[in-house]
């Protein structure tokens, strides 16, 4: 872990250590979930709390939950506009031709899949 730009050494022996629960009341569970899913279980991986724990732009949850709120918005907007929740699911994929765009796709298919690894214990979901 780090914070504040210096890492924080964890010892049992010494008594200093962080427990799920304290970390939670820190960082919240989205921005925890993303930190660790954005990293393979295999790679080593440096969790900067005060990057976690920022509300702003230098924080990458920050554009996961824009990017949310963006799509909610476009769903509003097209139910607003005479759409139906069945045009909306109906929405064609194979109009998305730009490699970035597919990116996308594949990465948002993916993600059930990447819940279900998530540790039960940290999944307030079930």
């Amino acid at each position: 872990m780090i914070r504040d730009g210096q890492p924080f050494k964890m010892s049992k022996r010494k008594g200093d250590f962080v427990t799920i629960s304290d970390f939670l009341n820190v960082v919240s569970v989205d921005a925890a979930r993303y930190f660790f899913l954005m990293r393979r279980l295999s790679s080593h991986f440096d969790f900067d709390i005060s990057l976690a724990v920022k509300q702003s732009d230098e924080n990458p949850v920050y554009y996961v939950q824009y990017a949310h709120a963006r799509t909610c918005s476009l769903i509003k907007h097209g139910l607003e506009r005479g759409f139906t929740e069945e045009d909306i699911m109906a929405a064609s994929p194979a109009l998305l031709k730009e490699p970035e765009e597919l990116d996308v796709i594949i990465t948002i298919a993916e993600f059930p899949s990447m819940l279900s690894m998530w540790p039960a214990t940290l999944n307030p979901t079930g």
